[in-house]
């Protein structure tokens, strides 16, 4: 019964490995490397269905399957990697002087500034920072995985807070009495 299996498993990666291939790699964007180990990863998850039918699968039902394994790769897979390699410090943005696209403000604002980019929930700080490190809003929702409207719903919540926080922090009179 498993050898059975195994070998219908060998035929459909054989019918269909080359197509789930160039539809992982057209609809993703992953280096070569991983779009194999996905391509794999497909047949492996649908050799251990046990209740896939692999006689009478569905060329459809393969390519949901190669969509999973990619979305899954993303969430799953790609997180630390991604904070590491596309998330802006905080140090190197206010340095550069990006952040937010500010042009030009004192010592003051920057700490203020600074200490409020803490506060900020994660994803609101992330998405801030990868469109201050010259990213466009399409590209930081797929950085992040999201969709464009949800990238440009919290880059606007978190620039609002930031704007609040920053004028109480002038009309009270500095960071010491403010309470984020």
């Amino acid at each position: 019964m498993e050898d059975g299996r195994n070998r219908k498993v060998e035929a459909l990666y054989e019918r269909h490995s080359r197509e789930v291939f160039v539809y992982i790699r057209t609809a993703f964007e992953f280096e070569r490397s991983v779009i194999q180990e996905l391509t794999n990863e497909v047949f492996i998850r649908l050799w251990q269905s046990p209740r896939v039918d692999l006689d009478t699968i569905q060329r459809a039902y393969i390519y949901a399957v190669a969509r999973a394994a990619c979305i899954d790769h993303i969430r799953y897979g790609q997180r630390g990697r991604r904070d590491q390699r596309l998330t802006l410090r905080l140090d190197d943005a206010l340095s550069a002087g990006a952040l937010l696209y500010a042009k030009e403000t004192d010592a003051n604002e920057d700490s203020a500034l600074e200490g409020f980019l803490q506060h900020l929930p994660v994803r609101e700080r992330e998405v801030l920072l990868l469109c201050a490190s010259d990213l466009s809003i399409e590209q930081a929702a797929r950085v992040m995985n999201l969709s464009r409207l949800q990238a440009k719903y919290l880059r606007g919540k978190g620039l609002r807070r930031l704007k609040r926080w920053l004028e109480k922090s002038r009309t009270i009179g500095g960071l010491e009495q403010n309470e984020y």
